[in-house]
């Protein structure tokens, strides 16, 4: 899919004169001419067929082109029913939820109520009120003539969350608000994230805050500052609640911008993010923009052993690059590569050392657009120093970046450091990662985000424990903002948000390309999105084990030419 660029000057005129009058009064006084042309300026280039259970989009309208990427990303038209959740800009609600009880005029005609659905949300009146000052709430009334526009047929319930409820209160609401939701309703998130900060400190507090939203526990949405971080605490929560436990969904989130780049002040901004909710972790990857840099990172590879039998026949070997290429959609890919290419042949070493044939690894890594390869690992000196020179210069030859211990290189808007504290085999074996290393990466340099990439802790398990903790908290102190680890086989099946949110770290990739397939090992791909304000979005993609399913392919293959 492709989007328009960061606005041009007649868009940014034309949303911050739309800006001014939503603070000015209702959405209703708003031109609708400008709302249609940021509509149209983000309409993608294909139709959307992924699945949606959610939307998270702002209600500045001067971001109003990013509020219309959010219902692009639908792919729908026919939601039978859309749950709007905003902030209570006013705080005047007696309960910790206040509901919009009637019809809602927009630009393009009124939002009709879902008045069956509101009347039995009334009815606890613990929960949920309503509330005149509702009528002006512009957390509700920036996103209803998309709604209008995108869905009219839809009916709403759109609600107002208290900023004094908390997550116990929040909580004795869960159970009326799932019975809304079925395969037919969206639930639309309305929010603006940090706000009145100079925008270096807007940076921060947004990777911060999607460190959090990444890492996916609810509770600690409230770990942020109200207003700093973002204005809807409590519609955060509820909307990660609602999209986990109704639809098992998970966020991508396709758009970090700050009002600085609408030409407003850089001193005092506002920041927005834009998600979409789904089920489907690998579909969702086809939301991809070109204001962002999406880069891909794989666990341990290793195309030798007992997966070069398979790989060399050529049906075998081009269906497990599709699988690969059905979840990167042929992102840039960094690996960790477990082995040597060396010069000579591979037949006839021990199986504890890990060799690759040049001529089967090296084109499946060019296909699959592999950009860099780690070699700070227990077996990129299998075959002592000579073996890990050929690797190196077989990769270098290949067109593909080959990160040695401690060395730091540019891949797609980001700065990769390669660390390895994993002994090797080979002789004299592999550099072990030192206190001069990790000095050195407080000198770094390199312009954010810095990521590393380690290879570190037991072999067969998905989660860290103290001594990777400790290393990734002495890490993120010298500048490092995500880890991501490998050499357990196993893939973790969660993110973990470090230090309130300031470090992100996944404590194995576990397998992509490795001949093993028993039960205990498992892969997952991390998608990383670079935004132009230098922050990141990241989230696990699961992958299915590629040496069995080339076992597969090559069974269903016998009989047939090569």
């Amino acid at each position: 899919m492709h989007l328009p660029d960061v606005p041009s000057l007649k868009r940014m005129l034309a949303t911050a004169v739309l800006g001014l009058l939503i603070m000015a009064g209702p959405a209703a006084s708003a031109p609708a001419g400008t709302i249609r042309a940021a509509i149209e300026a983000e309409r993608p280039s294909a139709p959307v067929r992924v699945r949606v259970t959610g939307i998270t989009v702002p209600h500045h309208l001067l971001a109003a082109d990013l509020i219309a990427r959010g219902f692009w990303a639908t792919g729908r038209q026919d939601w039978k029913r859309v749950v709007i959740l905003s902030p209570d800009h006013f705080g005047t609600s007696r309960t910790p939820l206040a509901i919009v009880t009637g019809d809602l005029p927009t630009l393009f005609g009124s939002v009709p109520a879902d008045t069956r659905a509101i009347r039995r949300l009334l009815k606890d009146r613990a929960m949920f009120s309503t509330t005149p000052h509702l009528a002006r709430e512009h957390g509700i009334n920036a996103v209803t003539p998309f709604v209008k526009h995108f869905f009219p047929k839809a009916r709403v319930v759109a609600m107002a969350v208290s900023p004094y409820a908390g997550p116990a209160e929040l909580d004795r609401a869960m159970p009326a608000l799932r019975r809304l939701l079925d395969q037919d309703t969206l639930v639309i998130q309305s929010t603006d994230y940090s706000h009145d900060l100079p925008l270096a400190r807007a940076v921060l507090n947004d990777q911060q805050t999607m460190n959090i939203i990444a890492a996916g526990i609810p509770a600690a949405v409230f770990r942020l500052k109200p207003v700093e971080h973002l204005d809807a605490r409590g519609a955060q929560y509820l909307q990660m609640r609602l999209q986990a436990e109704a639809f098992g969904a998970a966020p991508v989130i396709i758009a970090n911008r700050n009002s600085a780049e609408y030409g407003a002040s850089r001193m005092v901004t506002t920041s927005y993010l834009v998600k979409a909710w789904g089920p489907d972790a690998q579909s969702l990857g086809a939301l991809r923009y070109a204001d962002q840099a999406v880069t891909m990172f794989a666990g341990d590879t290793m195309t030798g052993r007992y997966f070069a039998p398979l790989l060399v026949r050529g049906d075998v070997r081009q269906a497990v690059l599709r699988e690969i290429l059905a979840v990167t959609r042929n992102a840039p890919l960094v690996v960790n590569l477990e082995g040597v290419m060396p010069d000579l042949p591979v037949q006839g070493m021990p199986a504890s050392r890990l060799a690759m044939e040049p001529v089967i690894a090296l084109p499946l890594l060019q296909q699959a657009n592999v950009q860099a390869a780690s070699l700070a690992n227990n077996h990129a000196f299998d075959l002592g120093q000579d073996g890990f020179e050929a690797t190196r210069r077989t990769l270098e030859a290949g067109g593909i970046k080959p990160l040695a211990q401690s060395a730091t290189a540019a891949v797609n808007s980001l700065h990769i450091v390669a660390l390895n504290f994993v002994q090797g085999l080979g002789a004299p074996g592999a550099p072990l990662t030192l206190d001069a290393d990790i000095e050195a990466i407080c000198r770094n340099k390199a312009t954010p985000p810095l990521v590393a990439m380690v290879h570190w802790g037991r072999e067969y398990t998905g989660s860290a424990g103290p001594a990777e903790q400790a290393i990734a908290r002495r890490l993120q102190r010298c500048g490092v903002q995500a880890v991501i680890g490998a050499h357990s086989h196993q893939a973790s099946t969660r993110l973990e948000a470090l230090d309130g949110g300031r470090m992100l770290m996944v404590y194995s990739l576990g397998n992509f390309l490795f001949d093993q397939k028993f039960e205990g090992v498992s892969g997952a791909l991390l998608e990383v999105r670079v935004f132009r304000q230098g922050t990141f979005a990241a989230r696990l993609v699961p992958v299915r084990n590629l040496f069995a399913f080339a076992h597969a392919q090559n069974r269903h293959a016998v009989g047939r030419p090569d």
